[in-house]
């Protein structure tokens, strides 16, 4: 399928992961932005919190249970707004900043407050930033992937396909009992993508890599950038070009979106990530630390979000556990400083005492029990504590080429923020990002990096995949700093003499010298925004060479559909593809899955022994495993075809994803093994039958 093919499709997939939660956040009473950068992590919501519902009533799962689920969270949320009244404001959409949101370059801080704009204005910059960051991220996954129906060429990828097909067969898509994918190894794993995959797949017609593929695209062209406006937007207020810089800045970071569809590959992460800015944007509003906070609507809004980030990967669930804590000290300080004046300012200090003291106990406690065996946490560190800070302030972490120019803005966020004061915060997530970050891949291994990175399972990988979200809003911030620093010095803003006297004069006097400012601008406005306009596009255009191409060139490598791929290639694709030519849909297969083998369950919908590298299975499965090829002279392996329906085993040979235990010894060698025959072949592919143990598979299975 050509990718103009996709676009009706694309347009769906979009449609299919936007609407249902966005009629959610309308009914609560979001609107705008804030309703569109939650409409996607709350339909995740839906479809993870609907999977696991199904499963505990014993009800079949699918897109009418899902439909169901969105139609009741939707007339919940209806109730929520009438009963407590209306949660959201009574102030404009687009308030003009408070004097902590106030322009932080040198000239801007000395300057008036931004003009309000016009809604169609504010939304046309939106607009255009979203656009940009999206055709950016959709282009660059298009070149990379090569194909909508490409694969990629690893490890977990065997897991993620394979598990969309289980969930749309079994009709069971909860994440308490996917496991690894065979009864014997039902148990938690994170499936609200795996279930939006299924759903999508299930309603499109598409096959699972296509779906996949579209899935992934609308994540990081779509949510991502949405979520990511939405945050910068609590910490500058409705400023035009900070919104601007943020369409530049969104698709410029190499470790995320791109990473994430090449190590692993990690899917669910690359989901839970793509909610977690819109998730941590609720989370500032709701402590009332953004421009023209909505609390009690952000924290509402923000209940909605957390199930499906927890079920998309509970990891970054705890990763805003962390980021939280710096919003939490900044909140309490604030109070604190208020705390005297007056009796209520008191309680309210008080009252947010005793929730910070909450949060830090239940988030500890979360900390503990949600992670991963030690046993998993296997990534060893690789680097200096300094070099690890380089990669953080250039965005270019785990060795990343590039990144001065990215430096550049970061250190001049950050000098902004400093210079500002009042937006300590920011730099502090920036920090925490950047924290984890070097203790995991530059600190020795110790009890103490388990306990902190512990939950990623040691893996700086993923916490390589955190830096862009936390650097985004200073990186923004320093964009703007120098920009508008530049057109100062140019002459393009004046006097800078009265605009410092603004900033630096009291409120009274402001009024004068802000009007004095605007009329010594004259007409040198319009000239100013085309600048800033040619100045934001180019940046655009600057953060996309050097690392980014390294990037996509990384994963294009990843998925190449070539003959010797090390997964899937064209031939072991084909003959997948045939197999319900030969296997009915109530007999099974012997399938390697560390070569790509047991993929006879995503593309052919035939099932499989062994679905994942990992994950019991029962006795006679296990004899299979070990056997199949013995089946002329070990009258146990024909009472275990029997029982398993397993009278096909496939054969691809290397090379494997796995470096241990690659080769499956029941199907070693199967055309030397006597009492089995060749049913067909392509290339080095081939598909074999065994021939001693009856003509026929079990029925009805």
């Amino acid at each position: 399928m050509r990718w103009s093919e996709t676009l009706p499709f694309a347009a769906i997939a979009v449609a299919f992961i936007m609407v249902p939660g966005w009629c959610v956040l309308r009914a609560l009473g979001a609107r705008g932005l804030a309703a569109l950068a939650g409409a996607g992590p709350v339909t995740v919501t839906i479809a993870g919190t609907s999977a696991v519902a199904a499963g505990a009533l014993h009800v079949p799962w699918d897109w009418r249970a899902a439909l169901a689920t969105a139609g009741l969270t939707v007339a919940a949320a209806a109730a929520v707004r009438r009963l407590g009244g209306r949660l959201a404001p009574a102030a404009p959409s687009s308030p003009t900043p408070p004097a902590h949101a106030a322009d932080l370059s040198p000239a801007s801080m000395a300057g008036p407050a931004p003009a309000p704009h016009s809604s169609r204005l504010t939304a046309a910059v939106c607009g255009a930033a979203l656009a940009f960051a999206g055709a950016v991220v959709s282009l660059r996954y298009a070149l990379a992937f090569g194909n909508v129906e490409h694969v990629s060429q690893s490890y977990d990828n065997v897991y993620h396909l394979n598990a969309v097909r289980a969930i749309v067969r079994g009709q069971n898509g909860s994440s308490l009992t996917l496991g690894n994918l065979t009864p014997e190894s039902q148990g938690f794993y994170p499936a609200a993508w795996h279930d939006l995959v299924a759903l999508l797949f299930s309603a499109s017609g598409l096959s699972i890599p296509a779906t996949v593929t579209l899935v992934n695209i609308v994540t990081a062209a779509v949510i991502w950038p949405l979520g990511l406006l939405f945050l910068v937007t609590r910490v500058t207020g409705p400023r035009l070009l900070p919104m601007a810089i943020t369409g530049a800045v969104a698709p410029a970071f190499p470790a995320f979106p791109y990473h994430m569809v090449d190590m692993g590959v990690l899917y669910p992460t690359h989901m839970a990530i793509a909610i977690l800015p819109a998730a941590l944007g609720f989370a500032i509003e709701a402590l009332r630390l953004s421009a023209a906070p909505s609390p009690r609507l952000a924290a509402a809004a923000l209940a909605l979000v957390l199930p499906g980030l927890f079920l998309a990967h509970p990891s970054m669930l705890l990763a805003l556990v962390a980021f939280v804590l710096p919003l939490v000290a900044a909140r309490l300080y604030r109070l604190t400083l208020d705390r005297r004046s007056s009796p209520e300012a008191a309680r309210a200090h008080r009252r947010f005492v005793l929730a910070a003291l909450a949060y830090l106990a239940s988030g500890a406690a979360a900390w503990v029990v949600l992670r991963p065996p030690a046993s998993a946490a296997t990534w060893r560190p690789v680097t200096s504590p300094s070099r690890a800070l380089g990669e953080v302030l250039g965005g270019t972490p785990v060795g990343m080429p590039g990144g001065i120019p990215m430096m550049v803005l970061t250190v001049a966020g950050l000098v902004a923020i400093v210079r500002a004061r009042r937006l300590t915060w920011v730099a502090c997530l920036m920090g925490v990002s950047g924290a984890l970050y070097i203790v995991c891949i530059a600190f020795a291994p110790t009890p103490l990096r388990l306990f902190v990175t512990g939950n990623w399972y040691n893996d700086w990988n993923r916490l390589a995949a955190l830096l862009p979200m936390a650097s985004a809003p200073v990186v923004v911030l320093g964009a703007e700093a120098l920009m508008r620093s530049a057109l100062a010095w140019a002459g393009a803003v004046r006097p800078v003499r009265a605009l410092h006297g603004w900033a630096a004069g009291t409120r009274a006097s402001r009024s004068t010298t802000a009007a004095a400012a605007r009329r010594a601008l004259g007409g040198r406005t319009v000239a100013a925004s085309a600048v800033l306009a040619v100045a934001v596009a180019g940046l655009g255009l600057k953060l996309q060479t050097g690392s980014m191409r390294v990037k996509q060139e990384q994963v294009a490598s990843r998925y190449s559909f070539v003959e010797g791929a090390l997964l899937l290639s064209p031939d072991e694709r084909a003959l997948l593809e045939r197999l319900p030519r030969h296997v009915r849909e109530d007999q099974a297969i012997v399938a390697n899955p560390r070569n790509g083998e047991s993929l006879a369950l995503a593309l052919a919908d035939r099932r499989v022994l062994k679905p994942h590298v990992h994950g019991a299975v029962s006795d006679d499965v296990q004899y299979l495993l070990d056997r199949w090829r013995e089946a002329a002279t070990d009258p146990l392996v024909c009472s275990a075809v029997r029982a398993t329906g397993a009278y096909f085993a496939l054969d691809f040979g290397g090379p494997y994803v796995s470096e241990v235990n690659q080769v499956l010894p029941g199907t070693e060698g199967l055309d030397r093994a006597a009492g089995v025959e060749l049913v067909d072949a392509q290339g080095r592919a081939r598909l074999f039958r065994v021939t001693v143990c009856g003509e026929t598979g079990p029925q009805g299975r």
